[in-house]
């Protein structure tokens, strides 16, 4: 019986680890769940091309639930994708892999706007994006160079007010949805632990 017992702290202890281990964005087709926070966020390539004001119009918004994400949301997204700071430098290889992560999960825009630019991989591909401020709409940048391994995640590059202009092409926004926060792993913890003594509570009583 303490053999089984003992087992199952094992598992405990290998599920706790897998819980802690695991990486927090999900990609889950035209959305990233961020498991962390439990945030959902929509790809940007399905908004490319919009204003704002044309993007509030979407389903997206009206039905599905999104909404513009804020700088500090997205500053967490970044964040939980391994991005070592953003607005710095232009020249940040620590921020090439997480870039390269982000494009591939949130979508390439770079070419939406033409052939010249296409999202191969080879050499520079990018994506823009518009979230929202208390005194605007900003504009948000990921990068990622490949023939020079560099990377760039900016949350502070410049500002577009409204609908005034006409839109680029690989310009998309960060919708973000909100749901019920995942159970954290001291929780999954506290349950297996909670389980374990069940069993040996069980176990006595049957001697």
């Amino acid at each position: 019986m303490k053999k089984i017992v003992s087992n199952i702290g094992v598992i405990a202890a290998i599920l706790l680890s897998a819980s802690v281990q695991a990486m927090p964005l999900l990609d889950q087709g035209d959305v990233t769940l961020d498991s962390s926070t439990g945030m959902e966020w929509l790809d940007l390539t399905l908004t490319a091309g919009m204003s704002y004001n044309e993007v509030m119009l979407t389903d997206f918004v009206v039905v599905d639930g999104f909404r513009y994400a804020t700088k500090e949301e997205l500053d967490l997204l970044y964040q939980n994708a391994g991005v070592f700071d953003t607005g710095g430098p232009d020249s940040m290889p620590q921020n090439y892999e997480p870039a390269k992560l982000l494009l591939e999960l949130m979508g390439c825009t770079s070419g939406l706007l033409s052939s010249e630019f296409a999202c191969d991989g080879i050499e520079e591909d990018w994506s823009w994006g518009m979230y929202l401020r208390s005194d605007g709409t900003w504009m948000s940048m990921i990068d990622a160079v490949h023939d020079v391994n560099r990377g760039i995640v900016t949350t502070s590059s410049f500002y577009w007010g409204d609908d005034s202009r006409s839109w680029r092409e690989d310009v998309g926004s960060f919708l973000v949805r909100d749901f019920p926060e995942p159970i954290s792993s001291p929780s999954v913890l506290g349950l297996l632990i909670l389980g374990v003594i069940s069993v040996r509570v069980k176990l006595s009583r049957q001697k």
